[in-house]
């Protein structure tokens, strides 16, 4: 049974250890937030939703360094800022996807009119 923990300090030693549990609730608690910066960036549901995966992946995977972050929620918004500019940058590249995100642009903003 899994037990919340106390501080994010305990979750983050929870999720080096392999907790899956622990890492649900991390996912939990900073999916929405990330999903929003990262739609503020990038202006494609879609992509953004990519991007938070990509976030928890790298999360995931690194997991062994996790509790020594000091400052966990700056960190992970950095590699979600990092994630969005990367992308940017590829679409930048390649006239297929300026024309997709282009698009998209222009359906955010007429949502928001």
């Amino acid at each position: 049974m899994f037990r919340e923990p106390n501080t994010e300090k305990e979750l983050l030693t929870l999720i080096s250890k392999g907790d899956e549990k622990a890492f649900q609730s991390l996912f939990s608690s900073y999916y929405e937030k990330l999903f929003n910066y990262i739609l503020s960036i990038v202006k494609s549901r879609q992509v953004a939703e990519e991007l938070v995966m990509d976030v928890f992946l790298k999360i995931w995977l690194g997991k062994e360094i996790v509790p020594r972050i000091e400052k966990f929620n700056a960190f992970i918004f950095r590699v979600a800022h990092n994630k969005s500019i990367d992308f940017l940058r590829s679409v930048a590249r390649d006239p297929k996807f300026q024309d997709l995100l282009w698009e998209q642009i222009q359906i955010s903003n007429n949502a928001c009119a």
